[in-house]
């Protein structure tokens, strides 16, 4: 086996092995933590202050890796992996409801989130050019696995207990840092240079100075943030619409599987449209039909729209997530690539809080009805703003 190929089926188990440390913490903690008795406000604060909080964590983690340079991206990724491990064993052996449990958590998913631009940032740095590892099938690998260890922790809570969440992240956690053990020992054996020694003519450039020096890119993202405002809201209370519509969550299983099923052709072959069409116009597509699913489930007025809607997931989310990835490498120069990455992840985590918390926030004063029309107009105006700040006229950098 060639050095590449082994670089992206490690690459693969890294992200595999991420989305389901991110299914059963994250989306299964929910279940987890009702199981212990914590109201539906209190899961809100706690699962909300994570990804807050992560919005200047990982900005500060990316600017320490561009700073730094050489390993430092690994040696981040394995010590956050490395307290995710540990506090999924205190929460497990913590007993009932605690303050405890709840400070773990909130850290737990700052850690978590905060992982996911630098593991972006080791796609674009293990090997010996960007192009080497193939992101769009690694990340659909990521989708794949998401989806089984869904379908597995469904069947052990319904089986055994809540309580064993914890055990199986923690078991997740490692997998993870086998899996960064073997891409570090890969991405930096046989290299034409050692990480270590690749020069670092300028010096990276400070957040302020970023947002100062690109500003088009961080307008765009503004818009960005503005779509996963309204595309992450129906994901979290999709359960409404359902139920809106006279379905139950069983249906909901369904179309979230649907969801899942319809994103991976599109990030398996994510490299070969870009390289048949500029990634620039394959993320404006994404933009688009991210909103057409939006606007199709807002004014979806049977389960059979809804479940049409997703269709729509092929060429939006699908496209958005490596495509996000493609622009920020190719429109930001290789020294504030781990920034570049990180701001372009913390515009869809932003979108991720505000659908936390002003969405539910809306649903608590607010029909469903009009909801679902707030959500249509500011995705619409987030597609205007996107759109507009789009650069398809800069040159492309050839970041190496």
């Amino acid at each position: 086996m060639n050095r590449k190929t082994r670089l992206n089926l490690e690459y693969m188990l890294l992200q595999g092995a991420y989305w389901a440390l991110y299914c059963s913490a994250r989306n299964f903690g929910t279940v987890f933590l009702q199981g212990r008795g914590y109201s539906n406000s209190a899961l809100g604060l706690i699962l909300g202050v994570g990804p807050l909080i992560c919005l200047f964590l990982s900005a500060k983690l990316a600017e320490h890796v561009d700073n730094r340079g050489g390993n430092t991206v690994y040696v981040t990724n394995g010590i956050l992996y490395t307290a995710l491990l540990v506090l999924n064993l205190f929460i497990f052996f913590v007993k009932g409801k605690s303050i405890f449990i709840s400070l773990s958590f909130a850290v737990m998913g700052c850690l978590l989130i905060s992982i996911n631009p630098l593991n972006t940032e080791i796609s674009l740095r293990a090997g010996d050019s960007p192009e080497d590892i193939n992101y769009g099938r690694a990340r659909g690998c990521g989708s794949l696995t998401y989806a089984v260890a869904s379908t597995g922790l469904g069947t052990l809570v319904a089986s055994f207990s809540p309580d064993l969440i914890p055990l199986v992240s923690a078991a997740f956690a490692a997998v993870n840092l086998l899996g960064l053990y073997f891409i570090y020992k890969t991405g930096n054996k046989e290299a034409g240079k050692p990480a270590e020694s690749k020069p670092q003519k300028v010096r990276p450039i400070s957040l302020a100075e970023f947002f100062r020096r690109y500003q088009k890119f961080t307008v765009f993202l503004l818009g960005v943030a503005l779509i996963y405002f309204a595309h992450n809201a129906l994901v979290t209370y999709m359960i409404n619409i359902v139920r809106n519509l006279g379905a139950e969550a069983d249906t909901l299983g369904r179309i979230n599987a649907l969801m899942a099923i319809m994103e991976l052709p599109a990030m398996f072959l994510f490299n070969r449209i870009c390289r048949r069409f500029d990634c620039r116009k394959v993320l404006g597509v994404a933009m688009i039909f991210m909103v057409v699913r939006v606007v199709f489930i807002c004014t979806a007025t049977s389960i059979r729209g809804l479940y049409l809607a997703q269709i729509a997931q092929a060429l939006g989310f699908a496209l958005a997530v490596p495509g996000l990835v493609r622009y920020a490498k190719v429109m930001i120069p290789a020294k504030d690539s781990a920034k570049a990455q990180s701001i372009s992840f913390a515009a869809s985590t932003l979108g991720n809080v505000l659908a936390g918390f002003v969405g539910g926030r809306l649903l608590d004063i607010m029909s469903i009805s009009k909801v679902l029309l707030v959500l249509s107009v500011t995705a619409v105006l987030g597609l205007v703003i996107s759109f507009a700040n789009i650069d398809m006229k800069a040159q492309i950098q050839h970041n190496t």
